[in-house]
């Protein structure tokens, strides 16, 4: 252990000065703001909010078109699109007139199947 001088002449000197407490100002209540609760949406890159694929079947329900579709397994079938969500595709098919619910997962490819036009003369 070190040796520590004390010195009894500088006692007080050491002592920390007493500050008086201030009195501080009351403050007044903040109300809390309500939450704003703002609903997400789907940060897509241009401005009409709708994806490709979205606007792709669009534009095939409103022309009627009759679309092929390519499945995973090499499998197909063609129709016009009825309606469509995130998740399916209701066909009317074209050969038989039934309504067909295909999932969008398998899919590998749509194309639209060119009509010919014929003229009677």
């Amino acid at each position: 252990m070190a040796k520590v001088w004390i010195n009894p002449a500088f006692k007080d000197t050491y002592k920390k000065p007493e500050v008086p407490k201030q009195e501080k100002p009351e403050k007044k209540p903040v109300k809390p703001k309500p939450k704003e609760f703002k609903r997400k949406e789907p940060v897509l890159p241009h401005t009409n909010k709708t994806t490709h694929s979205e606007n792709y079947f669009n534009k095939r329900i409103r022309e009627n078109d009759i679309v092929e579709f390519v499945f995973i397994n090499n499998m197909t079938i063609s129709g016009c699109v009825e309606w469509f969500n995130q998740r399916y595709i209701k066909i009317k098919e074209a050969k038989t007139g039934d309504d067909i619910l295909v999932d969008r997962r398998p899919i590998k490819y749509i194309s639209k199947i060119e009509q010919e036009v014929t003229s009677e003369q």
